[in-house]
């Protein structure tokens, strides 16, 4: 007998508790979205580019579009290498 084997209920589960998490997920970016004008998926765009300023908010968004876009089997940010641009020098 094969003790940590996992039942068949639980990754129905586990699915079902994931997309619930991903609809809320969903449901706060809409949030973020409406009130900036922005969509998530430009979000890191807006802010090199100084249209939205980094704030806790705008960073508590970015953290939920990148927990949505992991749920979704998302290695990572799609377009977004995880760096800043640099500034130019005076």
């Amino acid at each position: 007998m094969i003790i940590n084997m996992p039942d068949i209920n639980d990754h129905e589960k586990l699915a079902a508790n994931r997309e619930a998490m991903i609809v809320k997920l969903r449901a706060r970016l809409n949030v973020f979205e409406n009130r900036y004008e922005v969509s998530s998926s430009r979000v890191h765009a807006a802010i090199d580019q100084g249209i939205i300023r980094e704030t806790a908010e705008v960073t508590s968004w970015l953290m939920a579009w990148h927990r949505q876009h992991r749920q979704r089997g998302g290695p990572g940010v799609p377009g977004h290498s995880g760096r800043r641009p640099t500034e130019p020098s005076p």
